[in-house]
């Protein structure tokens, strides 16, 4: 018996041959297990959120068919490159294993749609995220933002005047260039 039927049986003794009857949403299922992203926010900030404790049989075979399912070329390796740079990068390892959970979420979320509905899994291909982006919108995007003024550089701002400017900068002075350090500024300046 392959390793891949081993996961799939024991995933399916957990959560039954037809989770749509003990759990209404796939939402509902990934809670219970305990690989739903975690939530914490405070005075409208994100903080760290910790999934959840779930069934501690079903959360590390999630997390095994995970590591194995990005090692394969399907869209849930590209979601998992997505999730590791934009958690920190591939040197940073608690981003490895945020993203692992988060994969694992998707693996849940997929198996309860296909156990609920019946329908078989067409897996969206690993190139999902490049072929969905448009060049062109992207390109529009990239430009306005190098034409776009920095938010931290521009005259309005009250930290402008205390910025040392570049040499050879418009809003330089002669001789700026020699200065060392940025230039003081008071109090009344600034309001």
């Amino acid at each position: 018996m392959s390793s891949e039927a081993v996961h799939a049986a024991a995933i399916i003794s957990e959560i039954g041959a037809t989770p749509g009857e003990f759990f209404t949403s796939d939402a509902h299922l990934a809670s219970w297990a305990g690989v739903c992203p975690g939530n914490h926010q405070s005075a409208g900030k994100r903080k760290h959120g910790r999934p959840r404790k779930g069934n501690q049989h079903l959360q590390p075979l999630l997390v095994e068919a995970a590591w194995s399912a990005v090692h394969t070329d399907t869209r849930l390796k590209a979601r998992y490159h997505r999730l590791v740079l934009g958690f920190g990068g591939y040197h940073n390892p608690p981003a490895k294993k945020k993203a692992i959970i988060a994969v694992a979420h998707t693996l849940l979320v997929i198996i309860w749609h296909v156990l609920a509905t019946g329908k078989p899994y067409t897996d969206l291909g690993a190139d999902f995220y490049t072929r969905r982006a448009d060049p062109e919108k992207e390109t529009r995007r990239l430009i306005a933002r190098l034409e776009a003024p920095s938010s931290i550089r521009s005259a309005s701002h009250p930290l402008h005047n205390r910025l040392p400017p570049g040499p050879g900068s418009a809003g330089a002075p002669p001789g700026a260039a020699a200065q060392s350090g940025p230039s003081l500024v008071s109090e009344s300046q600034l309001m």
